[in-house]
């Protein structure tokens, strides 16, 4: 086993990038990840020298590098080595493994939008190598890659020297190419040239967010997104793309808001999916609520559904109408069926151990596998 915990010979996923090819060496980067979300991602920047005229080859270098999650985040993630010395064979077909970078997934997943937008990592790697016959006291440590280079399409976004259509919405005024715009959503365009074939050049948005609007247009410009969270940004962001059909953009959010689900927010976020169309995050919503109801259900101050008995005092039809509670706000989409169900629950009288099993885990079971 490796010191990461990560079994390297048969791990549970493995990934190797495209080998680049510098003086007879051959350099790659090596993945392996664990599906348990608490364990480290690991890399290892590997090399091999290539046979020349089948004749077995054998090389001695020296290797400086840095590796790093590219990220627009100011909090880098990076691995810098020291000088190793490594002695290639070319007949060790699967390479030499130096250099681990340990990444956690937790704060990879935390923050999904800079580290892994749309389900992607990407690790960059600089490098210095020499060969041992050189000079080794004279190899240089790599560049420190932060900060980025910002994207070069930057200084155009929302500049109205280059840009031909103004937006405007929540008192703030946005800059925009119309061919960009229509691009991105046959809303916009629908929007833009309806009236006239040479388009319009200021539209009027009402009843969205500015600040949320300000980045959707920056990420339709540049594929850029902010460090965006479930709590603050789900309810504006998806609003915007169900209004003008951003169904790409819809796309990556669902997929880094479902990697930021808590009991806290679930059924927020099962709400919003409903509200929005949100297609696929709705299922995966209740799927994480059926299999956390009971941490959800604590943090809504349950900490399980209440029986009440024919005795039951004040505090315990207290507590069962918080159970009745936390189950209508999760039902508010529910069938006709299963309202009225819900409805008949709520005029009974709790007089048996039987009432919640019977009336109430139904009813949410029942939601849950629609």
């Amino acid at each position: 086993m490796h010191p990461l915990g990560l079994g390297v010979k048969q791990p549970e996923l493995a990934l190797r990038s495209p080998d680049f090819y510098s003086n007879g060496i051959f350099w790659s980067l090596r993945l392996y990840l664990k599906e348990d979300p608490k364990s480290d991602v690991g890399v290892f920047l590997q090399s091999y020298c290539d046979s020349r005229n089948s004749q077995t080859r054998k090389l001695e270098i020296a290797v400086k590098f840095t590796m790093y999650v590219v990220t627009t985040a100011t909090d880098n993630i990076c691995h810098s080595s020291g000088q190793e010395l490594q002695t290639l064979d070319s007949t060790f077909i699967l390479g030499h493994k130096m250099g681990c970078f340990s990444i956690s997934q937790e704060k990879l997943m935390s923050r999904p939008f800079l580290y892994i937008p749309d389900n992607v990592l990407t690790i960059g790697c600089e490098l210095n190598w020499a060969f041992q016959s050189q000079n080794m006291g004279t190899l240089p440590s790599p560049k420190n890659p932060f900060p980025l280079k910002p994207n070069s399409l930057d200084k155009f976004f929302n500049n109205p020297k280059f840009n031909d259509v103004k937006i405007s919405t929540g008192g703030k005024v946005f800059h925009a190419t119309k061919w960009v715009l229509c691009d991105a959503s046959d809303v916009f365009e629908q929007l833009i040239f309806s009236e006239s074939p040479d388009g319009r050049n200021t539209i009027n948005i009402e009843d969205i967010n500015p600040v949320a609007f300000e980045g959707v247009l920056r990420y339709i410009f540049s594929k850029v997104l902010p460090d965006l969270h479930i709590e603050e940004h789900a309810e504006d962001w998806f609003k915007i793309t169900h209004k003008f059909e951003l169904h790409a953009l819809q796309n990556v959010l669902q997929k880094g808001f479902f990697l930021q689900l808590k009991p806290s927010n679930a059924i927020m976020c099962l709400k919003t999916a409903d509200r929005y169309s949100v297609a696929d995050l709705r299922p995966k919503c209740k799927q994480y609520l059926r299999e956390n109801w009971n941490e959800v259900a604590a943090n809504h101050g349950l900490e399980k559904f209440t029986i009440c008995h024919a005795t039951a005092t004040v505090e315990d039809y207290a507590e069962l109408l918080k159970s009745f509670a936390l189950v209508n706000e999760i039902t508010e989409s529910f069938p006709g069926r299963i309202k009225s169900r819900l409805f008949k629950a709520r005029k009974s009288k709790p007089d048996s151990d039987s009432f919640i099993a019977f009336f109430i885990k139904p009813i949410v079971l029942e939601f849950f596998y629609l």
